[in-house]
């Protein structure tokens, strides 16, 4: 009887042996919502950032299980968004490419020598990037420093990807990636154009046609440089007459060629021609020859301030002028010499009115006395018929 109790006690403790050590047959992420290192869960993966998922055992009854993780176990990532690590019972997953993928952890169990594998699907967003201040002046090839920080989705700071630098004119150097202690930033040296305008930059990892990617932008805008020289348009007034204004402009420009807009300038007149008001406005007052001077104002130029001269010529009005011996007509000639007077503009036209005229006058007299001996006729004819019926009786 004893040996009978015996033999049932081993077998219990047997059984309850081998459920203790039931094998796990499933392994699950523990969630599909991932951790930072801090072990807070986020709603939204970005690019730049590190992320855990936990993952659980299960036997074939759906209980947890436990066993010893074997260092063989690994994470694999597709899609091409990231890089994973294992460790026991967790993926370390690295955000580097905006887009989808999976996360598949495959498990070896170290005391029954069989895999299990689980996968979620995993989506990363692009980060947020800033250069700031978003809009910059500098100075015709000058160097400086471009910055550009990155935020993620969730409003953490994050590490920037490896940027792309593109600007529409100006060059860069050295790019590099700083560490801040919370996240990596991306920085350049950017060397701006010869030419004053304004240009854009763009930091950016991928194709600017691709919307997943990480894209930030910022204005320069490229000052004309110091004063180099000056020039008056136009370059010459010697048509003036007395009385005459002419408007005059400094166009100042730096040793880039780059045009200076808004400099002040100091004009003065050389000579006693004219005057000339600080607005470039040239007045001449009496005939005779002169200069006007523009000087461009630059009180830090050890080297002296540029200035343009140009020559005014004023001459007198024509009603003021003195005839000359080019303005008198030449004497007539004396005696029989002396030409006809050319007709005036009125002379041929009276002449061949006054033609006309004459021949129908002569017309008129010729008929009036014809009419008159006409009419003495008729009456001599009559009185002699008169006469000498008058007889016959």
């Amino acid at each position: 009887m004893k040996t009978r109790v015996s033999i049932v006690f081993v077998a219990l403790l047997l059984a309850a042996a081998v459920f203790a050590e039931m094998p796990a047959v499933n392994v699950k992420f523990d969630s599909d919502i991932p951790r930072t290192n801090m072990g807070t869960q986020v709603t939204n993966m970005t690019v730049g950032e590190n992320y855990f998922f936990s993952l659980k055992l299960y036997d074939i009854n759906g209980q947890q299980a436990y066993s010893t993780w074997d260092s063989s176990s690994r994470c694999v990532v597709t899609g091409g968004v990231g890089e994973a690590n294992a460790s026991t019972g967790t993926c370390y997953f690295y955000a580097k490419k905006a887009g989808k993928g999976t996360l598949t952890y495959f498990y070896r169990a170290a005391n029954f020598g069989y895999d299990l594998s689980a996968t979620i699907n995993i989506t990363v967003g692009a980060a947020r990037c800033a250069i700031t201040p978003k809009t910059q002046t500098i100075l015709p090839l000058q160097k400086r420093e471009i910055v550009a920080e990155c935020s993620s989705l969730n409003g953490a700071r994050t590490s920037c990807p490896a940027f792309q630098w593109h600007a529409t004119a100006g060059n860069f150097s050295n790019q590099r990636e700083i560490s801040t202690g919370i996240a990596r930033t991306q920085s350049v040296d950017y060397t701006s154009s010869q030419y004053a305008g304004s240009y854009k930059i763009y930091a950016i990892d991928g194709e600017l046609s691709d919307p997943s990617v990480t894209y930030c932008e910022m204005t320069m805008e490229v000052l004309p440089g110091s004063a180099s020289k000056v020039s008056i348009a136009p370059n010459s007034a010697t048509d003036l007459i007395a009385g005459q204004s002419i408007a005059l402009e400094a166009v100042v420009k730096d040793l880039n060629n780059n045009t200076i807009n808004d400099s002040k300038i100091t004009w003065s007149v050389n000579g006693s021609n004219g005057n000339v008001s600080q607005n470039g406005i040239f007045t001449a007052t009496r005939a005779g020859s002169g200069t006007v001077k523009a000087v461009v104002d630059c009180p830090f130029m050890a080297a002296g301030c540029p200035s343009a001269i140009i020559e005014v010529v004023v001459r007198e009005s024509q009603a003021a002028q003195k005839p000359t011996s080019a303005d008198v007509p030449p004497a007539p000639p004396a005696g029989n010499d002396m030409p006809p007077a050319p007709p005036s503009d009125t002379q041929p036209q009276a002449s061949a009115q006054s033609q006309p005229k004459a021949a129908s006058a002569q017309g008129m007299d010729f008929l009036s006395m014809a009419a008159v001996a006409f009419a003495v006729g008729i009456g001599l004819a009559a009185a002699f018929f008169f006469l000498t019926a008058r007889r016959k009786r």
